[in-house]
Order: structure tokens, then C-alpha cells, then sequence
């Protein structure tokens, strides 16, 4: 059963969905899941690529840091509006917006950058309702009741099974994923797995695994509760969701989308691979859990009983 406020999630996700800067588009995760790094507070790069489009909420600091490297010339290879978006001032010392064009609703300071930056007094992309949006997804997506995967030999952690077919949901303590040195994710080609991560963690590194012929673009590391996530030296494939999370990003490389609270780090993100070193487009297109959301019509009188404190719920289904 889903919690009262899983259902006034939904509810705040149906009444959401207007306008183009928050539109499903071919990412589940909207348009969010079309950039390699979406981020709704501070961003600060460096020595570093993130072979998809970035849009940052608040200040972005750059430094040695490439943007949008696309196996095709126009950033039509990109479905968003621009490849690179800051809400607030932008300071980049040497890099490359290699595709399509980049707005900042601030002050823009560059030096030894290429491609095309401006200033802009009305922003593509509302960061605060997306992020609305995207933490009612997180908190969609986690039942404590699905099964916690604890360690193997004190190192390893497995994730589903390699003959699985559709939709798996774990969960896993943040303490368990710091404590781990091996990832293993499993699934037929074509299934989604659904990592739930409860906590914090101090440190993810380590090795990866994927077995059973599943894809970065159907793997969601969903961090739902996490304020800080700390990444050092590991390939990761699949999408990480933190809404709530400071991301530090040392060193690495992910295959999917990261959004977060704010980023820091010289981590790589990996959307498009095409343009650099080959390979499949990684954003986020797997299933996602989704609660029973009522009638249109309903979803005022679920607000309604929120504020009276009514026990509503609502049944979680996996489609």
C-alpha cells in the first residue's frame, strides 16, 4: 500500500504536468532525464565532459569542462531546448559547448570557451517544478517493504536476476552501498531494475557488473532520502535520481543521467556517447513504479482531504 503522502505525490505530479519546460518527453524522467547533468542548485566542474547537455539551477563553475560532445553536428541529437542552461551566473575558464546553444539567466564570465552562450531574462526549464516533480517520482518508487540487498562475502552486492523479465524494485541501505567494492545488476534485455537507496553514502566505488543482457538506459539508482553521495573512481551504469542529495563526483564515470541537489567533482557523465567513443544512447527509458493516480476530476478532493488529514491510499503498481 502507498503511504498518504506517496498518494498526495501523485496527486501533485497529475497537476504538474502542464507546460512544455516539464513535458514527458523521451525520457521518463522528463526533461530532466534529456541532460547528462541536471541540477537544481550549484554546479562546480572541472577537468572534466559531460558528453550530454547540462542545465544547472543555480551558479555553475567550470574548469577545463566540455559540454554536449554529439556523434551528429546539430543539436538536434539533443531533444531539449538548449544544450546548456544556468539559472543563476556562469563562470567558465577554458572548455567547449561542442553542440547547440547555451542561456544564463545571470552574469557570464568566460575565458577560453567555445560555443555559443547567452544571457537570457526568461529561462527554458522551471527548476523548482521539475524538481517537484521528480521528488514526487523518487518517493513513488520506494515501498520499505520491497526486499533490502544486503552484501555477499562482505563486498558485493546482486541486484535481480539475469533471467528476470520486466520490472525489479530493490532496496539498499546507503551504509551496505559504502561498504560494497562490487555491483551486480541482472535482467533480461529490456527489464528495468529499480535501486532504492535509503541513507546516505560516504563512499561509492568500486567494480560493475551487468549480467542477463540489461542496459545502463534501463538501471534507476533512486537515492530518495539521501542528502550527500559521495562518488570516487567507479563506472556506473544507469541513471542517478537525488533530488534531495550534494553529490561530490570525484573521480569516474556514469553511464545515464545525474540529477541533483548540487553536483562538485570531476566525475564524467555519459548520455551520448556517440561522438567521442561510440555506443548507446544511455538516458533513463526503463518502467517506473507509479501509484494509482485518480480521476482528474479526484485530485482536488485528494487535496482537500490532505489538509483534513484523511487516511487515504492508494495501491502501488508495477506496469
Amino acid at each position: 500500500m502507498l503511504h498518504l503522502r506517496g498518494l498526495i505525490a501523485a496527486a501533485v505530479l497529475v497537476l504538474a504536468t502542464s507546460g512544455t519546460s516539464r513535458a514527458r518527453a523521451d525520457s521518463m524522467l522528463g526533461i530532466a532525464g534529456n541532460y547528462g547533468e541536471f541540477i537544481f542548485g550549484s554546479s562546480t566542474r572541472s577537468n572534466s565532459d559531460s558528453r550530454g547537455p547540462v542545465a544547472v539551477g543555480g551558479d555553475a563553475t567550470f574548469s577545463s569542462f566540455g559540454i554536449a560532445h554529439s556523434s551528429n553536428s546539430s543539436s538536434s541529437s539533443f531533444p531539449v531546448p538548449n544544450t546548456l542552461v544556468v539559472g543563476g551566473n556562469l563562470k567558465w575558464t577554458n572548455g567547449e559547448l561542442a553542440t547547440g546553444t547555451g542561456v544564463v539567466g545571470g552574469t557570464i564570465t568566460d575565458s577560453g570557451v567555445g560555443g555559443s552562450i547567452t544571457h537570457t531574462s526568461t529561462l527554458p526549464i522551471d527548476f523548482s517544478a521539475v524538481k517537484t516533480d521528480l521528488v514526487a517520482i523518487s518517493t513513488a518508487q520506494f515501498n520499505a517493504s520491497d526486499p533490502y540487498v544486503t552484501r555477499e562475502y562482505n563486498y558485493k552486492l546482486t541486484f535481480g536476476s539475469s533471467s528476470a523479465t520486466g520490472l525489479q524494485v530493490f532496496n539498499v541501505l546507503g551504509s551496505e552501498m559504502s561498504g560494497a567494492s562490487e555491483f551486480h545488476v541482472n535482467g533480461k534485455a529490456g527489464s528495468t531494475v529499480i535501486i532504492n537507496v535509503d541513507g546516505n553514502v560516504s563512499n561509492w566505488t568500486g567494480g560493475f557488473f551487468l549480467d542477463g543482457g540489461i542496459t545502463s538506459s534501463h538501471i534507476l539508482w533512486n537515492f530518495v532520502n539521501a542528502t550527500s553521495v559521495n562518488i570516487n573512481g567507479i563506472g556506473i551504469d544507469g541513471t542517478v535520481l537525488a533530488t534531495k542529495a550534494s553529490v561530490t563526483f570525484n573521480s569516474g564515470q556514469l553511464n545515464g543521467s545525474l540529477i541533483a541537489d548540487s553536483l562538485t567533482g570531476g566525475g564524467e557523465t555519459h548520455i551520448d556517447q556517440g561522438g567521442i567513443s561510440g555506443g548507446a544512447d544511455t538516458r533513463f527509458t526503463g518502467q517506473l513504479v507509479t501509484p494509482a493516480v485518480p480521476e482528474p476530476a479526484s485530485v482536488v478532493m485528494l487535496g482537500s482531504a490532505a489538509v483534513f488529514g484523511l487516511g487515504l491510499a492508494a495501491r502501488r503498481r508495477r506496469d
